[in-house]
């Protein structure tokens, strides 16, 4: 035969059995935020890496540790989902600013050649010009070369 039990004993085990559920709701609910949370940390440390390029800033801009920040930056930056959306946003990035090769040397041409822009700004051109065209050599040194020079009075 089963006891009866009082209408207070009822109670206090049903609220007690609630208890724990509330409890193991409460666990779900905050792994979930975790979860979101640090989802969000990632799309952030996306967003500021594409910006700046660097991971401990981008990591710190984030919301992570300064402390651990290299770390977390470079665990991010190595991961394969990560790195797989940066490089898409990377090229995406490079194909939005209408950028290339013919764009730049134009740019360097046109500063070597114009008088107005100050001496070591015009060689610095023709100098990343000599580069781009490997006129300097295999090892970036200058080929040597003969000049003459004749001073006259």
């Amino acid at each position: 035969m089963s006891k009866k039990q009082s209408p207070i004993t009822l109670i206090k085990r049903v609220t007690s059995t609630l208890k724990e559920t509330s409890k193991n709701d409460t666990k779900d609910t905050n792994f979930e935020e975790k979860a979101r949370k640090n989802l969000t940390k990632r799309q952030l440390f996306i967003e500021y890496y594409i910006q700046s390029l660097n991971a401990t800033q981008a990591a710190i801009k984030a919301g992570y540790s300064p402390k651990t920040a290299r770390l977390t930056g470079h665990r991010l930056i190595t991961n394969d989902s990560i790195k797989s959306k940066i490089d898409d946003l990377l090229k995406q990035r490079l194909e939005n600013c209408n950028v290339d090769t013919e764009f730049i040397l134009q740019g360097l041409k046109d500063i070597a050649t114009n008088l107005h822009y100050p001496c070591k700004d015009r060689v610095k051109a023709y100098s990343l010009l000599g580069d781009y065209l490997k006129m300097w050599g295999g090892d970036n040194k200058p080929t040597p070369t003969k000049i003459e020079v004749r001073l006259t009075d």
